[in-house]
């Protein structure tokens, strides 16, 4: 249905969980997020739906859902992903806001995971699951993230955050309502790492209010046009959030943040490689290695990022093969 005055009239018919949905020209894929949210089981929940000012065929999807008491649908002018998220946060009623991002997908148990999880821990103010990643086809790619929370560098701390945002993706997220309202929900004016700076701003609010979900509960779709492919703004965002950190906790910030800047860097790396920046790349990669090789050698990641960023040296049209041959692999190994 259309946004309108809310149908629920007593507190026990409010539903448990607000599910966030900003959408932006993703006709192809919204569909399917939206079916996921709804597919989940043992929780009552809202679907809120935010068309940030499509300009394909992304509203036409959504009507298809007007009808369904669960969905409500808001259309608003274009204000970028974190608009579109505190406009779903202002409409939201449920005492938990999980975020899916309209491409990515949710496991049918992810909700009721989280919410027992929070419900048992009431110092919880947000909690993650692992995710695997999938194509524009929905196909698995074989990249997926089971990192054990005893394993994050830094822990699962303001700390931890700063050093890598080991949720990985917003999808993966779910947060007390309350928690997101009290550190001002999402900044408007960064485009990328919007998820990032909120998680650090809620993490500062208390020790020990970070909690993993020890499952795969969510898809994250891998596309050429996301914003995450684009490292030079990725760069220029993770700056700003880390110093926006920094004016929150100055000394836990500046004890981490050469290991910071050398995980991302190794990040970034990874992100120029795969856009075939191979220049800024190499770059990227040798700036993480001789910032704090300490916080690389026993990263998987790294060594593997070092690995592709090497083989670029080969000629193009054998590095190229040599590239193809280890995505092929990874689907192969997906798919067995």
């Amino acid at each position: 249905m259309m946004d309108s005055e809310p149908t629920y009239l007593t507190a026990d018919d409010l539903p448990k969980v607000s599910v966030v949905i900003p959408a932006f020209n993703v006709a192809p894929y919204v569909g399917d997020a939206i079916r996921s949210a709804l597919a989940q089981r043992g929780v009552s929940l809202e679907v809120i739906v935010v068309d940030d000012g499509s300009t394909d065929a992304t509203r036409d999807v959504l009507q298809a859902f007007a009808g369904d008491p669960r969905v409500r649908l808001i259309l608003q002018e274009n204000q970028g992903p974190s608009g579109s998220r505190n406009t779903a946060l202002a409409a939201a009623r449920g005492a938990f806001v999980g975020f899916l991002d309209a491409d990515d997908l949710w496991m049918p148990t992810k909700a009721a995971r989280h919410v027992a999880l929070m419900t048992a821990d009431p110092s919880i103010d947000l909690s993650y699951s692992w995710w695997h990643t999938i194509d524009d086809a929905s196909r698995p790619t074989g990249r997926s993230s089971t990192v054990a929370a005893a394993r994050v560098l830094g822990g699962l701390t303001f700390s931890g955050l700063v050093i890598e945002n080991f949720t990985g993706t917003a999808s993966t997220v779910f947060c007390r309502r309350d928690a997101v309202v009290q550190v001002g929900g999402f900044d408007p004016a960064l485009r990328s790492n919007v998820d990032l700076d909120l998680l650090l701003r809620l993490a500062a609010r208390r020790p020990g209010n970070i909690a993993l979900v020890p499952e795969i509960l969510t898809a994250y779709r891998m596309r050429s046009d996301q914003i995450t492919k684009n490292w030079l703004l990725m760069e220029t965002n993770w700056r700003t959030v880390i110093e926006k950190a920094a004016q929150i906790a100055p000394a836990e910030v500046a004890r981490v943040h050469r290991v910071a800047l050398a995980r991302q860097c190794r990040y970034l790396a990874y992100i120029a490689y795969e856009a075939r920046d191979l220049y800024a790349a190499r770059r990227l990669l040798a700036k993480a290695w001789l910032n704090r090789p300490s916080a690389l050698v026993r990263d998987r990641r790294a060594w593997l990022t070092t690995a592709a960023v090497i083989a670029s040296f080969l000629p193009a049209p054998l590095h190229e093969a040599l590239a193809q041959r280890v995505v092929s692999l990874r689907a192969r190994r997906a798919h067995a």
